[in-house]
């Protein structure tokens, strides 16, 4: 009996390690990241002129799914940066 209880436990421990450090899936290639600079020049009353400079994440490569990517990013970021002057 107590040998059973041995070859099972062993058996499921064998199991779940298996589970563990099975491979994950991944993308058959890796992305490269580049920060591409922005500039902004504004002038206001009595001659005063402010610039806002800001650097950007973008994915290098011209598949569909970076593009989608970048896009989004670019998105995301002039939203926040509305949402910034809605505040000021």
């Amino acid at each position: 009996m107590k040998k059973k209880y041995v070859v099972a436990s062993a058996l499921a421990l064998a199991m779940s390690v298996g589970l563990v450090t099975s491979p994950k899936a991944e993308a058959s290639s890796s992305a490269k990241c580049y920060f591409k600079q922005y500039k902004t020049v504004r002038k206001y009353k009595h001659g005063i002129k402010a610039i806002f400079a800001y650097k950007l994440p973008q994915l290098k490569g011209n598949s569909a799914a970076i593009k989608e990517i970048n896009k989004s990013l670019r998105k995301n970021y002039t939203a926040e940066l509305k949402a910034q002057e809605g505040t000021i």
